[in-house]
């Protein structure tokens, strides 16, 4: 496995020098392969240079506010949710983020307004058959 995710990030790294634009290898390198092996720091730089490729790019953001997370860097975090709010980027897919970063506070406001929000999204809770 480990000689896998060497492998990966190689010809990730390899794909993003020789096509610095293209978002493919940023994301892989910054959404799985460096988390997966713990190096948050590296992930933050791929994650930020995914959002100089393209600013509207919301999993850019969730992946930095998760590695933000990891190092408990948790004013960072919630800086980059701040930021895909106000650019209008705000999705589904960063509720469970806001989640676990009330969840860290110890909000339980803040977690009952995610759970709501993901509720009304389609597919979401609130979209499956009630009992």
């Amino acid at each position: 496995m480990r000689g896998n995710l060497e492998k990966a990030e190689q010809t990730c790294e390899l794909w993003a020098q020789t096509y610095p634009r293209e978002i493919p290898p940023h994301s892989f390198l910054s959404g799985f392969i460096y988390p997966a092996s713990g190096r948050y720091e590296k992930s933050i730089e791929k994650s930020q240079k995914l959002i100089e490729i393209d600013p509207d790019a919301v999993f850019a953001y969730d992946i930095l506010a998760s590695d933000y997370l990891a190092l408990e860097r948790m004013e960072d975090a919630e800086n980059a949710i701040r930021i895909t709010v106000a650019r209008k980027l705000d999705s589904p897919q960063l509720y469970a983020r806001r989640y676990d970063m009330a969840f860290l506070k110890g909000d339980n406001a803040g977690m009952e307004r995610e759970v709501s929000l993901a509720r009304t999204e389609p597919g979401g809770e609130g979209t499956h058959r009630k009992p």
